[in-house]
């Protein structure tokens, strides 16, 4: 892969990385307040269906970013799976920090 080519797929990571934070921030789904018993049928599937596209928005992000690595968009010499799982949860970690979510383990 061209330098370009991973540049734009780069830039395209940041933009999804964004996408990905809205899409799984459930304050923003269909009945995001309303108990399961509450909701209409409609509602109820307008709701999973913000589930599924969250889940897709995340696993598309998730890929694109293993692509970068695996065309060297990564650190080179950087192939230990330690600091890879080190790097996945700071990742991780900062995006639940940008919707508001809790990172201490409780709920």
């Amino acid at each position: 892969m061209r330098d370009d080519q991973r540049q734009r797929l780069a830039d395209i990571s940041e933009a999804l990385a964004e996408v990905a934070i809205r899409d799984a921030d459930p304050a923003n789904w269909t009945a995001a307040n309303k108990p399961l018993c509450d909701m209409t049928k409609e509602e109820r599937g307008d709701a999973a269906w913000c589930r599924k596209t969250a889940v897709q928005s995340v696993a598309l992000l998730g890929r694109l970013q293993q692509i970068l690595r695996d065309t060297g968009g990564g650190k080179p010499g950087d192939d230990d799976p330690e600091s890879d799982i080190k790097r996945a949860e700071k990742e991780a970690n900062r995006l639940l920090e940008r919707i508001g979510a809790r990172t201490d383990g409780n709920a």
